[in-house]
């Protein structure tokens, strides 16, 4: 009980040195709507090819699914694929070499072929190989350990499918996380092991970057509500051999997403620990962007997700950081928080953002270049000094009245310079109705 309570405190004093101090921040980023998912998917694998972004299975609504779509991002639209040869969730998927290659995961074929129903979800070993030229999928050496919630990247020509639960024992409910690092060659198509974890983990995220593999958070235990979250703020980097400490992430976090882009890591929403008090910790889900250099060892907060989200998957492409699906909830298996929507976040060289709040009364809508679309989408983030135009657009017998807040006047246009944040109103006049009078009936009648 002493060595516990010394090792809490010790907890503790961590977490207010991380967490009580929120980190710097050095870069500004816009999250922007990008067109929803065909599908609603948690608990997907994402992975990037030729520029193109890919979404396979996942789960929604009580079903694993094998389906699976493919992003253009210059043309910000999904299109079907070929379906997964198996229903699969909680896998990683990675692209290489133009193809998409999905690993580990949790299966299920609801034709049976003859399996027992109670194990008709199990740990998946086979590799899954998309091939955009044909449209089609083949089938890959086994992993050769059986794993699910793995984390997976691409290191010098080869897949690492790093942590996750193990199938030891079918029966069992309690599933066993695992330190295990095993690394697939698709050249050969074949197995190897690589350096193990310094610990056992699950729902962690990993991302390659310089020569590098890092992996990030997750949980070392599955016995109880609430895992034990010993190294849910750590972050390790390996070269090819052992794993190496660096500093640890502002906030305990499993189940999030991290991509790479230009030297730096990007830490993108997840489930979090409220507390550093293991009888009082509470999870909660967060929209927060976190921003690690390896050059300096230190993070930087950037600009909140407009959603919380985790058991999501994320890909960078064409300089755009890309968060796709999860869930807004701790939702159950029947519940309509599961997601199709996705956010796009492009980089920008200011380190201030601000908000420009656009109101309509009345029939209408207002644009702007760049940004706004209000209707649907009313609130921007732009960096400080950018100068936009915003025009108001009445609707079908409407007519424009005159702008509020920061604009002024009565032309269907204003130019305005984002300083700081904007509250912008634009008000319409709706269509005249002209009701007649008994003389004017009377003189129709004529």
């Amino acid at each position: 009980m002493k060595l516990y309570m010394t090792r809490r405190s010790l907890m503790f004093a961590i977490c207010c040195i991380f967490v009580c101090i929120p980190p710097s921040r050095s870069m500004a980023i816009s999250w922007v709507i990008k067109s929803d998912m065909i599908s609603h998917r948690v608990r997907l694998g994402v992975a990037v090819a030729d520029n193109l972004i890919y979404a396979t299975g996942g789960y929604y609504l009580g079903s694993i699914l094998a389906s699976a779509e493919v992003f253009t991002p210059n043309g910000n639209s999904w299109a079907s694929i070929a379906d997964m040869p198996l229903r699969r969730k909680d896998h990683a998927a990675v692209g290489y070499n133009g193809k998409v290659y999905v690993l580990g995961g949790a299966w299920s074929d609801m034709a049976n072929m003859g399996v027992p129903v109670e194990n008709w979800i199990t740990r998946c070993a086979p590799v899954h190989i998309y091939d955009p030229a044909t449209n089609s999928w083949s089938v890959g050496a086994s992993m050769p350990t059986p794993r699910t919630q793995v984390a997976a990247a691409e290191l010098n020509g080869e897949i690492w499918v790093i942590g996750g639960f193990t199938d030891e024992d079918p029966t069992d409910s309690v599933k066993e996380a695992s330190s295990k690092v095993e690394i697939y060659d698709p050249v050969h198509d074949s197995w190897r092991n690589g350096p193990a974890l310094p610990s056992v983990r699950f729902g962690m995220a990993a991302a390659s970057l310089d020569g590098k593999i890092y992996v990030s958070g997750g949980w070392e235990d599955n016995s109880s509500d609430l895992p034990y979250f010993d190294e849910a703020y750590t972050m390790y980097a390996s070269s090819g051999g052992g794993w190496t400490r660096l500093a640890d992430m502002p906030y305990r976090r499993e189940s999030h997403a991290m991509t790479s882009w230009q030297g730096k890591l990007y830490i993108l929403a997840g489930s979090y620990i409220r507390s550093s008090d293991p009888d009082n910790a509470t999870r909660a889900l967060t929209n927060s962007v976190v921003e690690f250099d390896p050059g300096t060892n230190a993070y930087a907060e950037l600009d909140f997700l407009r959603t919380k989200r985790w058991l999501h998957g994320s890909a960078q492409a064409g300089g755009t950081i890309y968060v796709l699906g999860g869930a807004d909830s701790y939702y159950d298996s029947a519940a309509g928080d599961i997601l199709d929507s996705v956010e796009g976040g492009e980089l920008t060289s200011c380190s201030v953002l601000a908000d420009v709040d656009v109101t309509v009364s009345g029939t209408g809508a207002v644009f702007s270049s760049p940004g706004i679309n209000c209707g649907s989408d009313c609130t921007e983030k732009f960096c400080v000094g950018t100068p936009i135009t915003l025009t108001a657009v009445a609707g079908q017998g409407a007519s424009f009245s005159v702008w509020t807040g920061a604009c002024s006047g009565a032309e269907n246009s204003c130019e305005v310079t984002v300083n700081a944040d904007l509250q912008i109103g634009a008000q319409f006049n709706a269509a005249k109705t002209i009701t007649p009078t008994a003389m004017d009936v009377l003189l129709l009648m004529q």
